[in-house]
């Protein structure tokens, strides 16, 4: 047998249904806002002072504070009560105990959140360099939810920029175009099966991550809005056209994950090397062919050139050996 420890305004969660007409069912939440206690223990405890004290009789009841409609807060008292259980599926071995269908929660899953209002919250989006899934992006959605105001809700760690970059969630898009009767039951079995296969590469993929995560370039996104051609993604996101390049265009995997978050946390600030102001103190350039970054080395001179005189198009010596005479020329 242990204890059950209970502190005035503790966080905690039904373990069963114990009131459906008051909506308390179980993985309800609620705060602890007091304790009744029998009569001998009020005399025993009378000008006890110590921050622990142990009970030698069980409480009678427990006041638990419910929020049922997210607004209405109300006191449910709670009676200690028997359950009978058994060990065994056969039902050989039963086991009565008296107590409380309520335990300490401090801490749970985002599902099991999932519904709920809070009052303030701490959230883990999982790290930057973790290579974000669907379901990943659908338990941040959640997290970030789960309060009134995002002041409220406190990110324990940077998480990855493209965590919520991912589009649409497929399954619950596919299913409403079916509804809606826009796909057939075959397009609809044919959509799904390059859902599976895309999940598949990507999982294949996983140990390029975090060098391959796109990330947008403000310089390029800039000049693309002038009409020129830059980056080798093209993005729109609610009518902007975004630029983007793979984080190994802005930093070697190499300089390791310091340098590589420090590129990140520039957020919208964030220029390739070959927009970058500060190129005569750069010694790299990016390549439009391979997309990578590397030294100058690796590039004619007309080309170091064109780079500093802030022209596009530039390509290292293999790539332009296989792309062949510039077509600006």
């Amino acid at each position: 047998m242990g204890l059950l420890p209970l502190a005035i305004g503790m966080p905690g969660r039904f373990t069963d249904t114990v009131n459906r007409e008051k909506k308390i069912f179980k993985g309800t939440f609620g705060k602890l806002a007091g304790i009744v206690l029998e009569d001998s223990e009020y005399d025993r405890l009378a000008g006890v002072n110590a921050e622990e004290i142990v009970l030698q009789k069980q409480p009678i009841h427990l006041l638990i504070e419910v929020c049922t409609n997210n607004t209405e807060k109300k006191l449910f008292r709670l009676p200690a009560e028997y359950v009978t259980w058994t060990r065994d599926a056969a039902g050989n071995c039963k086991v009565r105990r008296r107590g409380f269908r309520f335990v300490p929660d401090f801490a749970g899953t985002a599902h099991g959140y999932c519904g709920g209002t809070l009052e303030k919250c701490k959230g883990d989006l999982l790290q930057w360099h973790r290579r974000p899934t669907m379901e990943s992006m659908l338990r941040g959605y959640i997290i970030r939810s789960r309060v009134r105001d995002t002041a409220d809700c406190l990110l324990v760690q940077p998480y990855s920029p493209a965590l919520f970059q991912q589009g649409t969630h497929p399954g619950p898009h596919l299913l409403l175009q079916r509804q809606k009767g826009l796909l057939t039951e075959k397009q609809l079995r044919v959509s799904w099966k390059q859902v599976e296969d895309k999940a598949k590469a990507a999982k294949e993929g996983t140990n390029e991550w975090p060098w391959c995560m796109p990330l947008p370039c403000r310089g390029c996104t800039d000049k693309q809005k002038k009409g020129a051609v830059a980056g080798p993604i093209i993005s729109e996101h609610g009518g902007s056209v975004l630029a983007y390049y793979p984080l190994k265009a802005f930093t070697l995997p190499s300089e390791g994950p310091k340098q590589a978050w420090e590129k990140i946390s520039r957020g919208q600030h964030l220029m390739c090397p070959n927009c970058n102001e500060q190129k005569l103190d750069s010694q790299q350039m990016l390549c439009k062919g391979c997309v990578q970054l590397m030294p100058l080395t690796k590039f004619t001179i007309d080309m170091v050139d064109r780079w500093r005189n802030n022209e596009d198009d530039l390509y290292c010596k293999k790539c332009e050996n296989v792309k062949g005479p510039r077509e600006s020329e």
